[in-house]
Protein backbone atom coordinates (compact mmCIF):
# COMPACT_ATOMS: atom_id res chain seq x y z
CA UNK A 1 0.00 0.00 0.00
CA UNK A 2 1.05 3.57 -0.66
CA UNK A 3 0.18 6.32 1.80
CA UNK A 4 -3.56 6.53 2.39
CA UNK A 5 -5.54 9.75 1.89
CA UNK A 6 -7.05 10.35 5.35
CA UNK A 7 -9.04 13.30 3.97
CA UNK A 8 -11.19 10.78 2.09
CA UNK A 9 -12.33 9.02 5.29
CA UNK A 10 -15.39 10.25 7.23
CA UNK A 11 -17.20 8.99 10.32
CA UNK A 12 -20.63 10.27 11.32
CA UNK A 13 -22.96 9.43 14.21
CA UNK A 14 -26.73 8.89 14.13
CA UNK A 15 -27.24 12.67 14.02
CA UNK A 16 -24.98 12.84 10.95
CA UNK A 17 -22.39 14.80 12.94
CA UNK A 18 -18.83 14.23 11.77
CA UNK A 19 -16.68 12.56 14.42
CA UNK A 20 -12.96 13.44 14.76
CA UNK A 21 -10.71 10.38 14.54
CA UNK A 22 -7.20 9.26 13.68
CA UNK A 23 -5.94 6.41 11.48
CA UNK A 24 -2.85 4.29 12.12
CA UNK A 25 -1.49 1.20 10.37
CA UNK A 26 -0.83 -1.99 12.27
CA UNK A 27 2.57 -3.67 12.23
CA UNK A 28 1.28 -6.36 9.85
CA UNK A 29 0.91 -3.57 7.22
CA UNK A 30 -2.51 -5.00 6.29
CA UNK A 31 -4.76 -3.62 9.02
CA UNK A 32 -5.72 0.01 9.65
CA UNK A 33 -6.90 1.13 13.09
CA UNK A 34 -9.47 3.89 13.51
CA UNK A 35 -9.31 5.60 16.90
CA UNK A 36 -11.97 7.96 18.25
CA UNK A 37 -13.88 8.81 21.42
CA UNK A 38 -16.55 6.18 20.83
CA UNK A 39 -19.77 6.45 22.86
CA UNK A 40 -21.44 3.32 24.17
CA UNK A 41 -24.71 2.46 22.42
CA UNK A 42 -24.07 4.90 19.57
CA UNK A 43 -24.34 3.87 15.92
CA UNK A 44 -21.78 5.17 13.44
CA UNK A 45 -21.20 5.15 9.71
CA UNK A 46 -17.74 5.01 8.13
CA UNK A 47 -17.48 6.41 4.62
CA UNK A 48 -14.41 5.65 2.52
CA UNK A 49 -14.39 7.71 -0.65
CA UNK A 50 -13.18 6.50 -4.01
CA UNK A 51 -9.34 6.20 -4.26
CA UNK A 52 -8.71 6.68 -0.53
CA UNK A 53 -6.62 3.49 -0.61
CA UNK A 54 -4.05 2.87 -3.33
CA UNK A 55 -1.39 0.23 -3.82
CA UNK A 56 2.02 0.65 -5.41
CA UNK A 57 0.86 -0.47 -8.86
CA UNK A 58 -2.09 1.90 -9.11
CA UNK A 59 -5.04 -0.20 -7.91
CA UNK A 60 -7.51 1.72 -5.77
CA UNK A 61 -10.70 1.18 -3.78
CA UNK A 62 -14.26 1.98 -4.77
CA UNK A 63 -16.45 4.06 -2.46
CA UNK A 64 -17.66 2.13 0.59
CA UNK A 65 -19.97 2.80 3.51
CA UNK A 66 -19.76 0.65 6.64
CA UNK A 67 -22.22 0.93 9.53
CA UNK A 68 -21.31 -0.24 13.02
CA UNK A 69 -22.35 0.23 16.64
CA UNK A 70 -20.39 0.57 19.85
CA UNK A 71 -20.90 -1.50 22.96
CA UNK A 72 -19.89 -0.75 26.54
CA UNK A 73 -16.36 -1.58 27.69
CA UNK A 74 -17.99 -3.45 30.58
CA UNK A 75 -19.16 -6.04 28.05
CA UNK A 76 -15.57 -6.74 27.01
CA UNK A 77 -12.32 -7.89 28.60
CA UNK A 78 -8.69 -6.92 28.19
CA UNK A 79 -6.32 -9.56 26.80
CA UNK A 80 -2.58 -9.73 27.43
CA UNK A 81 -0.52 -12.66 26.09
CA UNK A 82 3.15 -13.39 26.76
CA UNK A 83 4.74 -15.55 24.05
CA UNK A 84 7.78 -17.66 24.95
CA UNK A 85 9.36 -18.41 21.57
CA UNK A 86 11.86 -21.14 20.60
CA UNK A 87 14.48 -18.77 19.15
CA UNK A 88 15.46 -15.13 19.66
CA UNK A 89 16.71 -14.04 16.23
CA UNK A 90 13.85 -15.57 14.29
CA UNK A 91 10.51 -14.39 12.91
CA UNK A 92 7.12 -15.77 13.88
CA UNK A 93 3.52 -14.85 13.09
CA UNK A 94 0.94 -14.84 15.91
CA UNK A 95 -2.72 -15.23 14.94
CA UNK A 96 -5.59 -14.55 17.34
CA UNK A 97 -8.82 -16.20 16.15
CA UNK A 98 -12.42 -16.24 17.31
CA UNK A 99 -14.45 -19.39 17.86
CA UNK A 100 -15.36 -19.59 14.15
CA UNK A 101 -11.69 -19.49 13.10
CA UNK A 102 -11.75 -15.92 11.79
CA UNK A 103 -8.43 -14.10 12.26
CA UNK A 104 -9.01 -11.10 14.54
CA UNK A 105 -5.41 -10.02 14.97
CA UNK A 106 -2.11 -10.77 13.26
CA UNK A 107 1.24 -9.86 14.83
CA UNK A 108 4.82 -10.27 13.61
CA UNK A 109 7.08 -11.43 16.46
CA UNK A 110 10.84 -11.03 16.20
CA UNK A 111 14.05 -9.81 17.89
CA UNK A 112 13.12 -11.26 21.29
CA UNK A 113 12.49 -14.70 22.74
CA UNK A 114 9.82 -13.39 25.12
CA UNK A 115 7.22 -11.08 23.58
CA UNK A 116 4.28 -9.48 25.39
CA UNK A 117 1.29 -8.44 23.26
CA UNK A 118 -1.53 -6.33 24.68
CA UNK A 119 -4.53 -7.06 22.47
CA UNK A 120 -6.66 -4.51 24.31
CA UNK A 121 -10.41 -4.89 24.65
CA UNK A 122 -11.98 -7.95 23.05
CA UNK A 123 -15.52 -9.30 23.06
CA UNK A 124 -16.19 -11.78 25.84
CA UNK A 125 -15.92 -15.39 24.65
CA UNK A 126 -13.48 -18.13 23.67
CA UNK A 127 -10.52 -17.53 21.36
CA UNK A 128 -7.66 -19.55 19.91
CA UNK A 129 -4.02 -18.73 19.14
CA UNK A 130 -1.76 -20.05 16.37
CA UNK A 131 1.94 -19.38 15.77
CA UNK A 132 3.58 -19.73 12.36
CA UNK A 133 7.32 -20.36 12.04
CA UNK A 134 7.92 -17.70 9.36
CA UNK A 135 11.17 -19.18 8.09
CA UNK A 136 11.43 -17.01 4.96
CA UNK A 137 10.22 -13.88 6.82
CA UNK A 138 7.63 -12.89 4.23
CA UNK A 139 4.82 -12.38 6.74
CA UNK A 140 2.53 -15.18 5.51
CA UNK A 141 2.28 -18.97 5.81
CA UNK A 142 3.89 -20.84 2.89
CA UNK A 143 3.09 -24.34 1.70
CA UNK A 144 5.82 -26.75 0.66
CA UNK A 145 7.33 -26.94 -2.80
CA UNK A 146 8.30 -30.30 -4.27
CA UNK A 147 10.58 -28.79 -6.92
CA UNK A 148 12.57 -26.76 -4.39
CA UNK A 149 12.39 -29.55 -1.78
CA UNK A 150 10.93 -27.28 0.88
CA UNK A 151 8.41 -28.31 3.55
CA UNK A 152 5.40 -26.28 4.66
CA UNK A 153 6.16 -23.76 7.37
CA UNK A 154 5.39 -25.17 10.80
CA UNK A 155 2.34 -24.08 12.79
CA UNK A 156 1.82 -24.32 16.54
CA UNK A 157 -1.78 -24.38 17.77
CA UNK A 158 -2.22 -23.57 21.45
CA UNK A 159 -4.37 -26.46 22.78
CA UNK A 160 -5.91 -24.42 25.60
CA UNK A 161 -8.69 -21.99 24.57
CA UNK A 162 -8.23 -18.34 25.53
CA UNK A 163 -11.28 -17.31 27.58
CA UNK A 164 -12.18 -13.64 27.95
CA UNK A 165 -14.82 -12.60 30.48
CA UNK A 166 -16.82 -9.40 30.67
CA UNK A 167 -15.11 -6.56 32.56
CA UNK A 168 -12.11 -8.77 33.34
CA UNK A 169 -8.40 -8.81 32.49
CA UNK A 170 -7.14 -12.06 30.95
CA UNK A 171 -3.39 -12.72 31.12
CA UNK A 172 -1.96 -15.78 29.37
CA UNK A 173 1.52 -17.22 28.95
CA UNK A 174 2.00 -19.38 25.84
CA UNK A 175 5.12 -21.50 25.51
CA UNK A 176 5.55 -22.24 21.81
CA UNK A 177 6.94 -25.65 20.88
CA UNK A 178 6.55 -26.60 17.22
CA UNK A 179 7.64 -30.17 17.98
CA UNK A 180 4.52 -30.73 20.08
CA UNK A 181 1.96 -29.41 17.62
CA UNK A 182 2.85 -29.24 13.95
CA UNK A 183 0.17 -28.77 11.32
CA UNK A 184 -0.79 -26.58 8.39
CA UNK A 185 -3.43 -23.85 8.33
CA UNK A 186 -5.61 -26.27 6.38
CA UNK A 187 -4.05 -29.35 4.77
CA UNK A 188 -0.34 -29.77 4.11
CA UNK A 189 0.15 -29.44 0.38
CA UNK A 190 3.44 -30.20 -1.33
CA UNK A 191 3.09 -29.21 -4.97
CA UNK A 192 5.27 -28.90 -8.01
CA UNK A 193 4.26 -25.32 -8.74
CA UNK A 194 5.49 -22.13 -7.19
CA UNK A 195 3.15 -21.25 -4.27
CA UNK A 196 0.75 -18.48 -5.11
CA UNK A 197 0.45 -15.38 -2.95
CA UNK A 198 -1.64 -15.99 0.16
CA UNK A 199 -5.02 -14.27 0.15
CA UNK A 200 -4.30 -12.75 3.55
CA UNK A 201 -1.97 -10.32 1.81
CA UNK A 202 -5.08 -8.38 0.82
CA UNK A 203 -5.91 -5.27 2.80
CA UNK A 204 -8.43 -5.88 5.56
CA UNK A 205 -10.78 -2.91 5.14
CA UNK A 206 -13.47 -4.22 7.49
CA UNK A 207 -14.15 -2.53 10.79
CA UNK A 208 -13.15 -4.85 13.69
CA UNK A 209 -16.07 -6.61 15.32
CA UNK A 210 -15.18 -5.34 18.78
CA UNK A 211 -15.38 -1.55 18.96
CA UNK A 212 -15.92 -0.21 22.40
CA UNK A 213 -16.86 3.05 24.07
CA UNK A 214 -17.07 4.31 27.61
Amino acid sequence: MSNIDTNRFFITDTLKVKIPFSISRNEDLQTYLLNASWKSGMKYKLQILDSALNDLVGNYNKMQEISFSVQSVKKAGNLLITYELPQKNHQYIALLKDISGKVLNKQILRDSQTVKINYGLQNAGAFSVELIDDANENGIWNSGNFKNKTLPEKIYKEPKPIVIKENWDAEEVIKVDFNLNVSSLNNININSKTPTKDTNQKINKEIPKGIFGE
